[in-house]
């Protein structure tokens, strides 16, 4: 007989795990209970209770979403943080297959005594992989992002009990289904991926004037095959904003890295300068010039080295404020008219928010999933914002990004969706004609429609339902989005 355990807790404490969070959550989020399975007999167990019960589920990885996009009210949230363990590793065909609860940082200690890394994942190693496959992240590499390009195949366990793989060829319409659906179709539990071996990278920086920016990546970047990751940090200065850009490249050495305890640990920056801007306009002028002649440092590192960043150097200490984040993909020949935009847009809210960080990251098409914020190759442009934890704060960033989201669209971009939920209907579907095919897909896979969050029940719902963000009509789904 086989032993397990399930970790329960109250909705107190889950509230509690769900704010425990560098970022702020949008707004506050009650389930019944958090269940912790630490096996898949025990996450079976839990599943078939609740469809005996006809209780709705939510499912939780890391919990860094800021829209409650692992929560709703009075559901049963699973929380995957048990379920951790390595199931295989084939070194010949480089692929190991993880359960899903797994974060990316325990995925990089276990591979690293192998000469192995990570080909694909966010710019912070603590988030969950079945996380970053709900939400289809990406990351710096140029190659391998978004992150369901590294991955071979799923183990998915629905609603009805029933486990399937998916993969390109098996199952392949649930492959595309799952991936990216923010577990509204199934429950992930385990991930085969490709992994790339653990070279060595030389970290090289360079000052580009923002206008020559999109040429000087197509010309001279993308085209050095040894490019392995890459960033642009647009300078914050608000005198002369978005004028220049910090580059960071690591190019591949095609050297194995040795072991890391025969490495120099990198310094990573820690939280200090980023809280240090949120008091000081001075120190917003002077970033960029800081950054680049003292902050970033060109050295040798492993790749698990350079892809080994905590969210923790993120961590907000002002009290009585929260951080945010958005991110917007457009299209290359766009990327300068939306910065032109940007800045003007950030001129125009710089009473609601202070900009502490925007950095512009390459992304491939995206062919794979059936929710793509890349449809073709993108340039995301990421946006780091602090702002006051109030009511009325929230309500003006809400107004402010709804703005930024139309100008978005009108250049044939698309926002992601993992953050606060400030959008309307409308500009969803805009940005996102597929999402009527994700609901297809959950009807089909989850016909009783236990998966659920608060994503799925802003936008998606059929029953009539008041949009929490203030300003917004009731709505219906299906025809006639408003």
């Amino acid at each position: 007989m086989s032993v397990f355990h399930i970790k329960r807790g109250t909705a107190s404490l889950s509230l509690s795990l769900l704010l425990w969070s560098t970022f702020a959550l949008a707004s506050e989020c009650h389930p019944v209970r958090v269940e912790s399975p630490d096996h898949s007999k025990a996450l079976e167990f839990i599943v078939e209770q609740a469809r005996r019960n006809h209780s709705k589920i939510s499912l939780k990885g890391a919990g860094y979403s800021q829209g409650n996009q692992t929560c709703a009210n009075d559901v049963i949230q699973i929380s995957m943080n048990e379920m951790i363990q390595l199931m295989t590793l084939d070194i010949e065909k480089n692929l190991v297959t993880v359960q899903a609860g797994m974060s990316w940082k325990r995925l990089q200690e276990q591979l690293e005594p192998f000469g192995l890394a990570v080909s694909a994942m966010q710019s912070y190693n603590d988030f969950s992989i079945g996380g970053a496959l709900g939400v289809n992240a990406h990351g710096q590499d140029i190659h391998w992002n978004p992150v369901s390009e590294s991955v071979e195949s799923v183990k998915v366990l629905l609603t009805d009990g029933q486990y399937l793989t998916a993969s390109r060829t098996e199952n392949p319409e649930l492959f595309s289904a799952v991936l990216g659906s923010y577990g509204m179709v199934g429950i992930i539990t385990e991930v085969t991926l490709k992994v790339v071996p653990n070279h060595m990278l030389i970290k090289l920086k360079q000052l580009v004037p923002t206008k020559s920016y999109d040429q000087y990546f197509k010309e001279t970047l993308k085209p050095d095959s040894s490019l392995s990751l890459h960033s642009a940090r647009l300078s914050i200065n608000p005198l002369y904003r978005f004028h220049n850009m910090v580059v960071v490249n690591y190019f591949d050495t095609g050297e194995l890295a040795p072991t890391e305890e025969l490495l120099d640990k990198p310094k990573h920056p820690d939280a200090s300068l980023l809280n240090y801007l949120k008091y000081s306009w001075f120190a917003r002028v002077f970033r960029t010039t800081y950054e680049y002649y003292f902050l970033e440092k060109e050295s040798r590192m492993s790749r698990n080295q350079a892809m080994g960043e905590s969210v923790t150097t993120l961590a907000n200490t002002v009290s009585g404020t929260k951080d945010i984040l958005q991110e917007y993909f457009v299209p290359p020949e766009q990327l300068q008219t939306f910065i032109n935009s940007l800045r003007k847009w950030t001129g125009r809210h710089n009473d609601t928010f202070k900009l502490l960080n925007a950095t512009v990251r390459w992304v491939n098409a995206d062919k794979t999933t059936i929710l793509p914020f890349a449809p073709d190759d993108r340039f995301a442009v990421v946006l780091f914002m602090n702002l006051s934890d109030t009511e009325e704060a929230d309500k003006a960033m809400a107004i402010a990004t709804r703005e930024l989201i139309n100008e978005t669209l009108k250049l044939g971009g698309r926002y992601y969706l993992p953050y606060a939920l400030y959008a309307t209907r409308q500009q969803l579907y805009q940005a996102y004609p597929e999402f009527q095919k994700l609901i297809e897909m959950k009807n089909k896979y989850d016909p009783e429609g236990l998966l659920t969050n608060e994503l799925f029940e802003t936008y998606a719902e059929s029953l009539p339902k008041q949009n929490k963000i203030a300003g917004q009509r009731p709505y219906t789904t299906g025809a006639g989005v408003d």
